[in-house]
C-alpha cells in the first residue's frame, strides 16, 4: 500500500468517523471495494470523487487534545474490521496512543454514506422520470422491500467532474441529515457499476407548487384553494425553519421545487445547491454576467447560486459571505409573491438587466398586479423580500406564523391595519 501505512490510514479514518464528519458504514464500504488490493483508502476516495479540495481540510488538520482514541466497542469493531480490509491484522488496541493524526492539506472528504456497487442490484430501473442539470431520476423497484423509489444518478457526462460529484453526493447527504416530513426521505446510497453515484428516494406522487398556483390562477381563484395554496406555504417555511435549524440553507427555493402529493404531502425538493453554514462556494463569481437561456426559470448551476427570478440580491450580487438563512427567506417571499399574482416579481429581460431589477427591488407590489390581494398579504410578501437581509422576517418560522395570522384572521406584524380593515375581519 503506497502513501500512509495502514496502521495511519486506520487511525485517520477513525478520526474522521468519531468527528462525525463521515460514517463508518462508508469508510469500510470504499475500503471493501477498491479497485487494487495496494490502493490506499484516501486514494480510493479520491477516485470516488469523496475527496474535495477545502471542505473539512481545516477541521480535520487541528488534532483532537490527546490524539484520537478507540475507546468504545463500536470504535474497536471498525477499526479492527478496517484494519483487515486494508491488509492488516491491527488490533484495536494498538490504535489508541498519545499520537496526533494529520490530514493532507490538499483535499478534503465530502462524506456520504455509499454502498458498493454491489448494492446497486437492489435496483431495477423501470423508466427515465425526469433529467436536470447535474442528475437524471429514473422510477425503480427496491427489490428488498418490493416498493417503488426514485433513483437518482449523476449523469455520465459529470460522471468525471470533481467538482459535480461532490455537489452530488452533497445534495444526498444534506437530504438524508434533514429528517422532517417535509423532506424527501432517502433509502440508501452507493455507485453504480461504473463508478458514477446515485441515491434512492422516496418516489412523490404529485404535482409542483407551480403546477398548483398555475391552475389556480387559470380558473376563478375560489377562496378555499387560495387558503389551502398558503397552508401548503406555510408547511415549507416550517421545512426551512428546520433546516435552518439544523444548519443548512438551501438557495434555491421557488415553487418549482416544492412538491405536493395527494394526502396532503408539502416536500422541499432539489437541495443541491444547499450549503451547511459557515462552509465556503467555490464557484467563480466572475461567470455571473454569463447569459443563459431560460433564466427566467432556470437555476444556473455553477454561477449563480439559485434561480434569478426568485434569488436574492446578495446571491445574485456574488456576496456569499451574506448568504444565510434570511436568503431564503427572500426566497420564500418571491414564492409567495408567484402564489399571490400567478407570475414572477421581476420582469423578463437579459440577465444583467434581471440582476439590476433584483439588487434595486424594483417589483411591483402583489396588489398592483392583482387588485384584490389582501393587503396584509401583500404586505407580508414584501417584506420577505425586502433588499436588506436585517429587514426581512428574522426566520422562516416568523415568516409562517404571519401568514398564519392572516389566515386565522387576526393582524399580522407586517402589516399595520386601517379602522376599516380592522372591522372587516370581524
Amino acid at each position: 500500500m503506497t502513501g500512509r501505512d495502514t496502521f495511519e490510514q486506520v487511525r485517520w479514518a477513525t478520526q474522521l468517523v468519531n468527528r462525525g464528519l463521515v460514517s463508518a458504514e462508508t469508510i469500510l464500504s470504499v475500503a471493501r471495494n477498491r479497485r487494487e488490493a495496494d490502493e490506499s483508502l484516501d486514494a480510493a476516495l479520491r477516485r470516488l470523487g469523496l475527496i474535495s479540495g477545502t471542505n473539512i481540510a481545516a477541521t480535520v488538520s487541528t488534532p483532537d487534545p490527546g490524539g484520537t482514541q478507540v475507546e468504545s466497542s463500536a470504535d474497536r469493531v471498525f477499526a479492527e474490521e478496517l484494519a483487515k480490509l486494508l491488509g492488516s491484522n491491527t488490533a484495536a488496541a494498538d490504535l489508541t496512543g498519545p499520537e496526533t493524526l494529520s490530514f493532507s492539506p490538499e483535499g478534503g472528504l465530502e462524506s456520504g454514506s455509499f454502498g458498493g456497487a454491489e448494492d446497486y442490484d437492489r435496483f431495477r430501473v423501470v423508466r427515465l422520470h425526469a433529467t436536470g442539470g447535474l442528475g437524471q431520476v429514473s422510477v425503480a423497484i427496491d427489490g428488498e422491500l418490493n416498493r417503488e423509489v426514485a433513483l437518482k444518478e449523476i449523469q455520465s457526462r459529470f460522471a468525471d467532474n470533481a467538482d459535480a460529484r461532490a455537489r452530488f453526493t452533497r445534495e444526498a447527504e444534506i437530504t438524508g441529515r434533514l429528517e422532517h416530513p417535509g423532506v424527501v426521505p432517502i433509502h440508501g446510497m452507493g455507485v453504480t457499476p461504473d463508478g458514477r453515484p446515485y441515491y434512492a428516494m422516496r418516489f412523490i406522487h404529485g404535482r409542483s407548487l407551480r403546477e398548483a398556483i398555475d391552475e389556480h390562477h387559470r380558473g376563478d381563484r375560489p377562496l378555499l384553494e387560495f387558503r389551502e395554496l398558503l397552508q401548503r406555504f406555510v408547511a415549507v417555511c416550517r421545512t426551512i425553519d428546520y433546516a435552518h435549524g439544523r444548519g443548512v440553507v438551501h438557495r434555491d427555493l421557488k415553487p418549482d421545487n416544492v412538491m405536493l402529493g395527494p394526502y396532503g404531502e408539502t416536500l422541499v425538493v432539489d437541495w443541491g445547491l444547499a450549503k451547511f453554514l459557515g462552509s465556503t462556494d467555490s464557484e467563480p463569481v466572475e461567470r455571473l454576467a454569463t447569459p443563459a437561456p431560460r433564466h427566467d426559470l432556470a437555476t444556473l448551476a455553477g454561477s449563480i447560486m439559485g434561480t434569478p427570478q426568485y434569488a436574492s440580491p446578495e446571491q445574485l450580487g456574488g456576496r456569499t459571505a451574506e448568504v444565510g438563512p434570511a436568503s431564503d427567506v427572500y426566497g420564500l417571499g418571491a414564492t409567495l409573491y408567484h402564489l399571490l399574482t400567478g407570475r414572477v416579481p421581476f420582469r423578463p429581460g437579459t440577465l444583467s438587466d434581471l440582476m439590476r431589477q433584483v439588487a434595486a427591488g424594483e417589483f411591483l407590489p402583489p396588489r398592483q398586479v392583482v387588485a384584490d390581494v389582501p393587503a396584509a398579504l401583500d404586505s407580508i410578501c414584501r417584506r420577505g423580500m425586502a433588499r436588506d437581509p436585517a429587514a426581512r422576517y428574522a426566520s422562516a418560522g416568523e415568516l409562517a406564523n404571519d401568514v398564519e395570522r392572516w389566515l386565522a384572521h387576526e393582524p399580522v406584524h407586517a402589516h399595520r391595519e386601517g379602522i376599516m380593515e380592522r372591522w372587516s375581519r370581524w
